[in-house]
């Protein structure tokens, strides 16, 4: 009996040790990957705070030196605050090409859900320049994912939505046009949805340690979309795209039906939400400016990703916390930029950074 119990012992001991064994192989993968973002920095809230000071955006792109934007920030014109977002935004999609060249193959599904986040970026802004009919430039967009050069080239030829959808047919973006798009709202409620569905698939194939924790980070980008787009049709009162945005059941009938905003945010009352939104209503109510909901909740956001990060310290986590801290000082320098070109008071441009 003492024997086969011992036996037993073994045997669970045994697998479990393998569970560990197992786990650690995988993140020890991952090693180099998290060795070389460690080296890299991330311009974080305080830097950013110190960038705000710049009187000029000349002044601006030289402190940004040694980043990742400053081999495509050498060659603009200094003063032009197109090419200077070009530019931000050309260096944060390096810094994602330099992470996945870092990372093991079976990594590969997360760079394809980012891929997807912007291949989406560019469908919204073919969509929204032929909605309006205004000209786009084609600097403005850069092929990516299964945007290739190709299909890019044939949506830069097209003049109505119809060419779009025309270019667009036998991909994964044509079943965006299966229901009746009258504004641009419904578009990106659409898109989205047809974003995150690929991003879910890509997600699928992910085999890796925290693999759930990665899928959260992707899980939450989508609340946020979904909670500022309820917001935005709150504000302009399109309560019938309301219905559409795809949110938890009782939370979304609660926000719909809310008369002011005080009710929209009491909607997310016990819930990890609640805080972030009451501190955007107070700012809201103060300036009656949207941007408060945006600041807030992308600084939940960032604080909820970061606040894991002693937990996990090496494997894939830190990989997708990197990226998401780097997408956050994009948002940050577009933000400073934009306010040093606009001359806004130092102190007012400093609140308004996430």
């Amino acid at each position: 009996m003492v024997a086969e119990l011992a036996l037993g012992i073994t045997a669970v001991t045994g697998a479990a040790l393998g569970i560990v064994l197992y786990k650690n192989a995988s993140q020890s993968s991952f090693l180099y990957a998290n060795a070389r973002i460690i080296s890299r920095a991330v311009l974080d809230h305080d830097a950013c705070l110190k960038l705000a000071e710049c009187d000029s955006l000349p002044e601006l792109v030289a402190k940004l030196n040694n980043t990742d934007s400053q081999e495509f920030l050498r060659t603009i014109n200094k003063k032009s605050l197109l090419e200077f977002s070009m530019a931000v935004e050309q260096g944060f999609i390096q810094s994602i090409q330099n992470t996945k060249n870092l990372s093991p193959k079976k990594f590969q599904p997360v760079f394809d859900a980012y891929d997807k986040i912007y291949e989406g970026r560019i469908l919204k802004t073919f969509f929204r320049s032929r909605f309006s009919n205004t000209h786009l430039d084609k600097s403005l967009v850069e092929p990516i994912g299964s945007i290739n050069p190709v299909l890019l080239t044939r949506l830069h030829q097209t003049k109505t939505l119809a060419d779009v959808q025309l270019v667009l047919h036998n991909t994964e973006y044509e079943k965006i046009f299966d229901q009746k798009i009258s504004s641009i709202e419904e578009f990106d409620l659409a898109l989205e949805e047809t974003v995150m569905k690929g991003i879910d698939e890509s997600l699928s194939g992910l085999r890796v340690a925290d693999r759930d924790h990665i899928a959260g980070i992707f899980a939450k980008r989508k609340l946020i979309k979904n909670i500022l787009m309820l917001l935005k049709c709150k504000i302009r009162k399109q309560k019938e795209i309301q219905k559409k945005v795809q949110l938890d059941s009782p939370l979304k009938e609660k926000a719909i039906n809310a008369k002011t905003m005080e009710e929209f945010v009491n909607a997310f009352e016990s819930t990890e939400l609640e805080q972030p939104l009451q501190n955007a209503l107070a700012k809201y109510n103060k300036t009656d400016n949207f941007y408060s909901f945006e600041q807030e909740l992308h600084r939940w956001f960032l604080t909820s990703v970061s606040k894991e990060d002693l937990s996990h310290p090496i494997g894939p986590y830190p990989l997708v916390s990197y990226l998401t801290k780097k997408r956050m000082e994009f948002r940050n320098l577009l933000i400073i930029a934009k306010g040093i070109t606009a001359q806004l008071d130092k102190k007012e441009l400093k609140e308004m950074v996430i």
